[in-house]
This record gives C-alpha cells, sequence and structure tokens, in this order.
C-alpha cells in the first residue's frame, strides 16, 4: 500500500458505493491540505465525487480517480471539471502496435474507430475488439469449435493484437504490460508514461 511506499496517508475512508453525500469526508480531506488525492470507485460515483469537490473548494496539486478518466463517460460528464485527473489505463490509442489481426495496427483500429463512432475509443472499446480477435485466434489454432481446445489454444497463444501484447500466465491473466498514466487535459485524454507513447506533461490540478 500507499504507507508502505513511504506516502504519509492522512485521510483513509471506504465508501458505500451508490453514495450520494460525500460532504463529510470531502470537508476532512480538505482539512488536511493534501498533495495528492486519491479516489477509486465507479464512474457514476466518481463523477459525483468530483463535483462535490468542486462544489466544496477541495483541492491538491493532483488528484487521481481511478480508473474514472479512462471512460469516455467521466470526461463527457464532468466537461471541463474532467481537466488535470489522472488514472491509469488498460490501453491507449497514443501506442503504436503493428498486428496480423483484422486491424493491422493500433493506428488503423482508432481511425476505423472514429470514422464509424465519431469520438475516440477507451480502453473497453479497444478491449471488447482484442477479445474478439484473441477468440479468433483461438479457434483458428484449435481448428474446431469444441470449447476444452479453444480454450487451451486460447491459453497458448502468444501474439500481438493492435491492442498489445497477449500471452496469458497460468492464473489465466494477460501478462503485465507497462500501463499507460493518463490525465484529462481539455477534455482529452492524454498519456503521461511510458515515454515511448507520452504525448504530454503533467500538469497541476
Amino acid at each position: 500500500g500507499a504507507r508502505n511506499r513511504g506516502f504519509d496517508v492522512v485521510y483513509d475512508e471506504l465508501y458505500a458505493v451508490g453514495t450520494l453525500d460525500h460532504a463529510s469526508s470531502l470537508s476532512k480531506i480538505k482539512s488536511q491540505k493534501p498533495d495528492w488525492i486519491y479516489l477509486t470507485g465507479y464512474t457514476q460515483d466518481l463523477i459525483l465525487l468530483r463535483k462535490q469537490m468542486n462544489d466544496l473548494g477541495v483541492t491538491a496539486p493532483i488528484v487521481t480517480m481511478v480508473t474514472g478518466p479512462a471512460y469516455k463517460e467521466f470526461v463527457d460528464g464532468l466537461g471541463k471539471l474532467a481537466d488535470g485527473v489522472t488514472s491509469s489505463s488498460w490501453w491507449h490509442h497514443a501506442t503504436d502496435y503493428k498486428s496480423d489481426d483484422v486491424f493491422g495496427s493500433t493506428k488503423a483500429f482508432y481511425t476505423q474507430f472514429v470514422k464509424e463512432q465519431g469520438h475516440d475509443p477507451d480502453y473497453v472499446h479497444a478491449s471488447a475488439a482484442a477479445a474478439m480477435i484473441v477468440l479468433q485466434k483461438g479457434i483458428e489454432k484449435a481448428g474446431t469449435l469444441n470449447r476444452a481446445k479453444v480454450r487451451d489454444a486460447i491459453a497458448g497463444l502468444d501474439i500481438v493484437t493492435f491492442f498489445g501484447p497477449i500471452k496469458f500466465s497460468p492464473n489465466g491473466m494477460n501478462q503485465v504490460r507497462d500501463l499507460p498514466i493518463i490525465q484529462v487535459q481539455k477534455g482529452k485524454v492524454s498519456v503521461l508514461h511510458p515515454a515511448d507513447i507520452k504525448n504530454a506533461e503533467m500538469q497541476k490540478m
């Protein structure tokens, strides 16, 4: 946790999903004058928290919400209030993977998605498409629709898709990649890290 990494945690609290009034907790956070506010929750919870932070004047140089800014709904729902909020994401279209899937590259997926949908894809859109590619590759590798054989074929995949490398650990999780650290800037999701896809400098709130 944060304490084990040397951070001085001045306030820590869990809230119930669906809580509508965060005034008490936010007021306590405000009184501590933190350097970094780190919040987690579902998208609608985080939208509500950000709005109430604004109403109560709760600020910090760094505000992180996991995983709000990774979703289009977060940015759309907050407008300018989303600016400055940081987070992490499983994927961002600034990556530049070349692949032998139906898209051929990250750029091609991005271009086709924007053409058809009229907005940037977030990681949910991309991961859904990547999941279908994994299923396709698994069926092709297995040479059958037998579920057990397709499952085993998928478990043994070692491929690069427009989404990135796909290689599953024994526990069934895709092996860890250097995931993007993002920040909303002027209504757009920008990448702060890793260096090879970084397209913006971090801005304080």
